[in-house]
């Protein structure tokens, strides 16, 4: 596990010996967005307050839920998100899957609306209304900025929001996924190709792993075991890369298992069952110009059609003899 540092109006993540800085407060000519570093009036850099300022409230945002003692978490997911906002003076498009609690929400919404009113948070929650235990509304009220706020009640891998849209999204896993490939693939689709995907991995190992699956390439930060704060970049032609080389491994296991059965003694309905299957891999290929695989998926399925005919013939020739 790392730990955050704050030093010489530097604030750095230590872990296993190697230090990154996140945000470097002396280097204010990096600053180009609308809040400043620094108070002429003032040594303490005003960023530096201001987020101080914030986490002053926090178990009051969390209140009794399990969040409460998450402080420094949400502290490094304050100090990340900065870090992607001070290169630029333009609004941003921020998503939140998992909205339920309202506690990561009220700090997006802060942070973004404190750096321009014009930015917009879009947050999801697959419950609505305060008989669900959404506390959505509760937390973000708490809010002293806000960007442009819209929450929205739906199936967290299937948003129906617009795809490449977003700059930034966050998978706030406080929330349980239940299929949470398929969220990561739904955060993939609504942000830009080169936009950032957050996820916030709390007691969900599932999340992390396939999140870690999915993007190689990506930065993790853990100041806690149970909590994993993770990013990377989007890249549409990664994900379909890893696709492809999914698919590659199931028609390889397919063809391996119409292998193995020309060489049993299968019964005929089961060697129908491969033809199906073997179809369905053959059309899958031709939609995705795989015409090696294409080739011998077809030469698999007529091997098996013509043992159908062999096997069938036998059968007939047993019945001629009176054998069966």
């Amino acid at each position: 596990m790392g730990e955050l540092n704050f030093k010489d109006n530097v604030i750095s993540y230590t872990e296993n010996g190697h230090t990154q800085v996140l945000l470097n407060f002396k280097r204010f000519l990096d600053n180009k967005s609308r809040v400043s570093m620094h108070a002429l009036t003032n040594d303490k850099p005003v960023m530096q307050d201001f987020i101080i300022r914030l986490m002053e409230n926090h178990q009051e945002i969390a209140g009794s839920i399990d969040e409460s003692g998450n402080e420094q978490e949400y502290l490094l997911l304050i100090i990340l998100l900065i870090s992607l906002l001070i290169p630029t003076s333009l609004p941003v498009k921020v998503a939140e899957l998992g909205c339920t609690n309202g506690i990561m929400s009220y700090y997006l919404a802060s942070v973004l609306g404190h750096f321009h009113p014009d930015s917009s948070l879009c947050c999801v929650s697959d419950v609505i209304g305060n008989s669900s235990g959404n506390q959505w509304l509760d937390k973000i009220t708490l809010a002293a900025e806000v960007p442009k706020l819209s929450m929205m009640a739906s199936d967290y891998d299937d948003t129906q929001l617009a795809e490449n849209h977003f700059d930034i999204v966050v998978i706030n896993g406080t929330v349980l996924f239940h299929n949470p490939e398929a969220v990561i693939r739904e955060a993939e689709q609504l942000a830009k190709k080169g936009g950032i995907i957050f996820c916030y991995a709390c007691d969900s190992p599932l999340l992390e792993h396939y999140f870690q699956m999915h993007f190689p390439e990506r930065n993790e930060y853990s100041l806690k075991a149970n909590v994993r704060i993770m990013t990377a970049e989007c890249s549409r032609e990664c994900w379909k890369n890893q696709e492809r080389d999914i698919w590659k491994e199931e028609a390889a296991a397919c063809l391996k298992e119409g292998e193995a059965m020309l060489n049993s003694n299968p019964k005929i309905e089961e060697i129908r069952q491969m033809v199906k299957k073997m179809e369905d891999f053959t059309k899958q290929a031709m939609d995705r110009g795989e015409l090696d695989w294409k080739i011998g998926l077809i030469d698999m399925k007529e091997r098996l059609l013509d043992s159908i005919v062999w096997l069938t013939k036998g059968f007939e020739k047993q019945n001629d003899n009176g054998t069966i």
